[in-house]
């Protein structure tokens, strides 16, 4: 046994012996990583030292051993290494052997530990618990760089899936589909007064299962974000085309009513299937009620009785007794809004047990409640963002939700895609190359009969040519 793992061993036994484990809990644990990195130094000594013949019949010069620092989850692992040159390139064998790259100061395994938690925590909070708990130091800025470049890896992941094989798609009675957006507070540098950043999301699920007593979670539940409202749209349609046949299916899409949520944009998904409700957010509608009739307090009750029975005669007699009761002009128009709001909307603001092809509300209007994963770590505290930044802190969270955190650091999706990148590359290579020449005819030359003096060509040809 080497010596330097002997002499920690003893410390172990000197610090149990004492007594009083609890007090000398936080020196084992240095003593535990202590060994572990004694352990493991050892290791990679041997290892080194068994790497000299290969390199030696491969006519590598042994010029000398040059120390380094490695970050892992179980610790920093300090060690010495051989540096041998060949035609004036160096190398270093045992960094090659372990995967490690020239000047990475954290292993991969450590780096995605450090993503997978910001999901949950600011950088700088984070610094501090991997700090204490690993006694590794690792700085916010560095934490942020790791994000970012998780999310590059996100965004090849879903590059990936847009051309790699597709699963057989999957019938499904019911297919709920939701949007909403989410604003966070822009940098002061890069915003002008008011401007905040706008997170577009889209979420779709099969249904609803109960767990408990008054406890359901979602069947399949999937997540979809990003800045521009355009992209995760695009994502949720070709997810939605790759992984379900909607022949016989029933979508039930749930929004809002904002620009770009509108009924409108969800039938394009909804066009080849069975049939599509959509309905109005409840809590939207809530609150547009109690926003556009505070100044008639009185008149709220009755106004949402109205609403939940689907009384639309009901509804357009609060309507004309809050705008008879209205003074102020402010008062009269904040009225005609809602009543302009309300009937733009009556369709869709239907209760679920009056609707045929809806069974009942449950699994309808959980997007609202789903922005705590974001917001809860993206609002208040006094944060703002860049829109790079906030689209990588959103992509760990979403692929967390989505269970794909772990697949896209694994990485065992690139080989494929860079295949198909490459092959993609060769076929527009030679659409280029192979392209058929065809013949241009050139400019064709023509002349406008003037016939008849009198006619309105000839005047026309009078008036212009004398």
């Amino acid at each position: 046994m080497n010596a330097e793992i002997k002499c920690v061993i003893k410390k172990i036994e000197l610090s149990v012996k004492q007594g009083k484990l609890s007090e000398n809990e936080e020196q084992l644990r240095f003593l535990k990583d202590e060994l572990m990195m004694a352990v493991v130094s050892n290791s990679l000594k041997k290892i080194d030292q068994s790497l000299k013949g290969k390199m030696k019949a491969e006519n590598h010069t042994l010029k000398d051993k040059r120390k380094r620092s490695m970050t892992t989850t179980f610790g920093v692992i300090n060690y010495s290494r051989y540096y041998y040159i060949k035609d004036g390139k160096r190398c270093f064998p045992l960094d090659d052997h372990l995967g490690f790259k020239p000047r990475e100061r954290f292993t991969k395994a450590f780096r995605n530990q450090t993503v997978s938690i910001i999901g949950d925590t600011t950088y700088r909070r984070e610094s501090d618990i991997v700090s204490k708990l690993t006694g590794s130091d690792i700085n916010p800025t560095t934490i942020r760089e790791n994000v970012l470049e998780f999310s590059k890896e996100a965004r090849d992941y879903q590059e990936y899936l847009d051309i790699a094989t597709a699963p057989k798609p999957k019938q499904v009675k019911r297919l709920y589909i939701e949007g909403d957006g989410v604003s966070v507070k822009g940098r002061a540098q890069y915003r002008k007064k008011g401007w905040k950043i706008e997170l577009h999301r889209y979420q779709l699920h099969e249904g609803v299962r109960k767990i408990s007593k008054n406890r359901y979670e979602l069947i399949n539940p999937v997540f979809f974000f990003d800045t521009d409202r355009l992209a995760a749209y695009q994502r949720l349609s070709e997810y939605v085309y790759r992984n379900y046949k909607l022949k016989d299916t029933i979508i039930i899409t749930n929004s809002d009513g904002g620009a770009g949520y509108t009924y409108d944009d969800f039938k394009d998904i909804a066009q080849s299937a069975k049939h599509h409700e959509h309905f109005i957010d409840r809590y939207h509608v809530r609150l547009k009620i109690e926003t556009r009739m505070r100044f008639f307090s009185d008149l709220i009750p009755l106004m949402r009785k109205a609403w939940y029975s689907y009384d639309c005669e009901a509804v357009r007699v609060v309507l004309d007794t809050a705008e008879s009761m209205a003074v102020e002009d402010e008062e009269i128009s904040e009225i005609e809004a809602l009543r302009a709001y309300i009937d733009r909307n009556w369709a869709y603001m239907k209760p679920a047990y009056m609707r045929e092809h809806v069974k009942n509300g449950h699994g309808i209007g959980t997007c609202e409640s789903n922005h705590r994963a974001y917001t809860y770590r993206m609002k208040h505290r006094g944060m703002s963002w860049r829109k790079d930044g906030a689209m990588a802190v959103a992509l760990v969270i979403e692929s967390k939700r989505n269970q794909t955190f772990d697949i896209i650091v694994g990485g065992k999706w690139r080989a494929e895609l860079e295949s198909k990148r490459r092959e993609l590359k060769r076929y527009k290579m030679r659409n280029t190359v192979n392209h058929a020449h065809q013949a241009h005819v050139g400019v064709y030359q023509g002349v406008i009969k003037t016939g008849a003096v009198s006619s309105p060509i000839g005047k026309l040809n009078k008036h212009l040519n004398g």
